[in-house]
């Protein structure tokens, strides 16, 4: 990690860091379902009845080990502020 211009330069980090996975092969879910259906019906030259249906649904990616940042609460309730953690 560079802290200022010079480091970076230079190539000279006075900190280095290294991550472990916790497993070589995660798995990761995530649900997706989406239908669509639409009728149309002709009853005479000048009207047509159309009727349509539709059915979402998503779920948020997940794995058996809980690795994911979810937020505490809405997005919305979260500070914005640059200058702040966002980890409470």
């Amino acid at each position: 990690m560079y802290n200022d211009l010079a480091e970076f330069t230079y190539g000279a980090a006075y900190t280095a860091s290294q991550t472990f996975p916790v497993s070589l092969k995660e798995r990761v879910a995530a649900g997706n379902l989406d239908s669509y259906a639409m009728e149309t019906y002709k009853p005479a030259a000048r009207v047509t009845l159309t009727a349509g249906m539709r059915t979402t649904w998503n779920t948020n990616a997940v794995n058996q080990q809980r690795l994911f940042a979810r937020p505490a609460g809405s997005f919305l309730d979260l500070s914005h502020d640059l200058e702040l953690p966002s980890i409470k």
